[in-house]
């Protein structure tokens, strides 16, 4: 008998406590909010489905850890390649009915990431604003 999509979903909707709408099914990471949380929802899929997973590669899916205490503005962070591919209930549905992973990725070359400029910009920004407030405030009031 072959593995339903419902019975996945039904696995992922319990493993992450919630019941997800259609748009959610599309990007099971962005709805997991963490990356342990991505990695641990990976890993037992794999576990529970008995999916062989040689070939995925976590880094075309999620963001780069050190990004995530970084500010996504005025330079968005992009992702390690450019670009994420989703992680969508169907994609786990053809890993389980073919016990392997069936995504094969490009090999991309690593996007230019301005994002490391946005902590100095807001800090410098900051200041001037307030040392901005400090000169007016005296010469309005």
């Amino acid at each position: 008998m072959t593995m339903s999509r419902a019975e996945v979903l039904d696995w992922v909707q319990d493993r992450l406590g919630r019941e997800l709408a259609p748009d959610a099914q599309a990007d099971l990471l962005r709805e997991t909010g963490r990356e342990g949380a991505a990695e641990a929802l990976i890993a037992d899929f794999a576990v529970r489905f008995e999916v062989d997973m040689t070939g995925y590669q976590p880094q075309m899916h999620t963001r780069r850890a050190n990004q995530l205490l970084r500010p996504d503005w005025p330079f968005p962070a992009p992702p390690p390649h450019g670009v994420a591919v989703p992680l969508s209930v169907s994609l786990l549905h053809r890993a389980a009915v073919a016990k392997r992973w069936p995504v094969r990725y490009p090999v991309l070359p690593v996007a230019r990431d301005l994002s490391l400029a946005n902590v100095p910009l807001l800090m410098t920004g900051l200041i001037a604003a307030t040392l901005l407030v400090l000169w007016a405030v005296p010469r309005l009031f």
